[in-house]
Parts: structure tokens; C-alpha cells; sequence
């Protein structure tokens, strides 16, 4: 599923690749609480995610507060329980995203 998390070529203005990346390698382990830590440490710094294609990513629990997520493809991503106050999804292809538990 690696292969799901790439950059849309067409947003490359604000688009952080280092954030992009630490995000990326915690979806690989599945250890979104390693993203945590660096948003917890990292607290004053801006997330830019802009165009990121994050289809099909588990995102369960991710703190995603005040990030900039315009235009991301988030097609079929699971964003159950994730922080996303403040958050930029203008644009954002929230098709089939799982944002509560399936009963």
C-alpha cells in the first residue's frame, strides 16, 4: 500500500516533502503514533501536505490539526479518530474516507 502515498506533481507550492515523508514512513510501519510525537515535539511548525495523494492510508488517530490539506487525495482513507480541527481539506477528495467505526 506504499505505493498509495505519493505527491500530486500538479501542488508543488507549499508542499512540505520532509513532512511528507516522516508521515509516509510512519503509514509503512504503522506507527502513526511516531507521526504524533513529531507533531507534539514539532508543535509551532506548519503542516503542508498540499496535493498529497494519501488514498487508502490508515490515518486512524492521526493528529492532522491545522494542516494544510488542499486539493490531498484522500480517497477510501481512514481517518476514524483523527484530529483534523483546523484543518485544510479544500479540495480534498474525501470519496469513501471511513470517518467513524463500521458496525
Amino acid at each position: 500500500m506504499s505505493e498509495n502515498i505519493s505527491k500530486n506533481e500538479n501542488q508543488k507550492k507549499q508542499f512540505d516533502e520532509e513532512q511528507y515523508q516522516i508521515l509516509r514512513r510512519c503509514f509503512e510501519k504503522r506507527d502513526i503514533a511516531g507521526w504524533n510525537d513529531w507533531r507534539k515535539v514539532n508543535k509551532r511548525t506548519n503542516v503542508h501536505l498540499e496535493g498529497a495523494n494519501l488514498s487508502c492510508v490508515g490515518l486512524e488517530e492521526a493528529n492532522l490539526s491545522r494542516a494544510n490539506l488542499q486539493g490531498a487525495k484522500l480517497f477510501g482513507a481512514n481517518l476514524q479518530d483523527a484530529d483534523l480541527s483546523g484543518a485544510n481539506l479544500e479540495g480534498a477528495d474525501l470519496r469513501r474516507a471511513i470517518f467513524t467505526e463500521k458496525i
